[in-house]
C-alpha cells in the first residue's frame, strides 16, 4: 500500500520483511515492496518506477534460481555467484522480451535497463529474506521445545537459545544502489546497522549527529534517539558512474537511526 506519510517518505535499509527490522523503529518508517512478494499494510511502499509487473518479476526469479542450476561443480557456482544476476539477466527470456519490446520505442529511457537489473536484485533479496524470516520463525520454535527439552536434562539452554536467535545479515553492499534508485527524489534512506555505518563510512560516506529539528523534518512527531546521524551524498559519490551519469545530478538524505534496547 502506498498510503501518503505525512513528511518525506522515510524507507528502512536493508530489511524488506517487517519481521526482521528492529521492534523500536518508528511507525512511520516504511518498507520496500519491490514488486516480488504480495503484502498489505500501511508499512509497505511499492515505488512507482518499479518497471517490471509482478507476475514478470516471480517468472523471472524462477527462471534464475533454473539458471543456477546449470552450475554443479564449486567453481562454476562461484562464478554464478559473483556473475549470476548479470548473466542470467542478459540470456533471461523476460528479459529478452523486454529488450524487444523496448526496442518497438526510438525513445525508450536509457535509465530503465539499470532499473531492471535492480528491481531483479532487489527481488532476489526479498526471496532470500523470506526463507530468512521463515527459518527464524522455524527455528523459534525448535528453540522453545529444545530449551524445555535440555532443562529437563539439566542443561544450560542460553547459548543454544542466542545461536537460534541469530538473524543472517543481507549483503547491504549489493543492495544499496538499487534502493537508492528507487527512492523518490525526497526521500530519506534509513538504516540501524552499524555495520552498514562503518561500511559507509568507509566509502566515504559523512555522518553528523542528527538535530532534534532534523529528526522532526524526517519523521514529524518522533523523538530523535542519542547517536543518530545524517549523511547528505552526492549520486556520483555513492552510484555507480553509469547509474550517477543516467539519474544524477542530485544528492541522498541516509539516516543511522540508534534502534536502541
Amino acid at each position: 500500500m502506498n498510503a501518503t506519510p505525512s513528511g518525506p517518505l522515510v524507507l528502512y535499509f536493508p530489511n524488506m520483511h517487517e519481521s526482521l527490522i528492529p521492534s523500536s523503529l518508528p511507525s512511520g518508517v516504511r518498507l520496500l515492496d519491490c514488486g516480488c512478494s504480495v503484502r498489505k499494510g500501511d508499512r509497505y511502499w511499492a515505488p512507482e518506477t518499479l518497471p517490471h509487473a509482478p507476475a514478470q518479476v516471480r517468472a523471472m526469479i524462477r527462471e534464475y534460481f533454473e539458471f543456477g542450476e546449470r552450475f554443479s561443480r564449486p567453481a562454476e557456482m562461484t562464478h554464478f555467484e559473483a556473475r549470476g544476476l548479470d548473466d542470467f539477466y542478459t540470456d533471461s527470456r523476460q528479459a529478452i522480451q523486454s529488450e524487444l519490446q523496448g526496442k518497438k520505442s526510438e525513445e525508450r529511457d536509457p535509465r530503465i535497463p539499470v532499473l531492471q537489473k535492480g528491481q531483479m536484485l532487489l527481488a532476489l533479496g526479498d526471496v532470500l529474506e523470506e526463507r530468512i524470516a521463515e527459518m527464524q520463525a522455524l527455528e523459534s520454535r525448535v528453540a522453545q521445545s529444545r530449551a524445555d527439552f535440555v532443562r529437563v536434562l539439566g542443561i544450560d539452554p542460553v547459548a543454544d537459545a542466542a545461536e537460534a536467535g541469530k538473524v543472517e545479515m543481507l549483503p547491504w553492499e549489493r543492495l544499496l544502489e538499487p534502493f537508492l534508485l528507487f527512492l523518490p527524489k525526497n526521500g530519506v534512506l534509513l538504516f540501524c546497522d552499524p555495520v552498514i555505518r562503518e561500511g559507509l563510512k568507509d566509502r566515504g560516506v559523512h555522518f553528523s549527529p542528527l538535530s532534534s529539528e532534523e529528526s522532526e523534518q524526517i519523521i514529524p512527531g518522533c523523538s530523535n534517539t542519542p547517536g543518530s546521524a545524517l549523511a547528505r551524498v552526492r549520486y556520483d559519490d555513492i552510484l555507480s558512474p553509469e547509474a550517477a551519469g543516467l539519474f544524477g545530478p542530485g544528492e541522498f538524505r541516509i539516516v543511522f537511526w540508534e534502534a536502541g534496547s
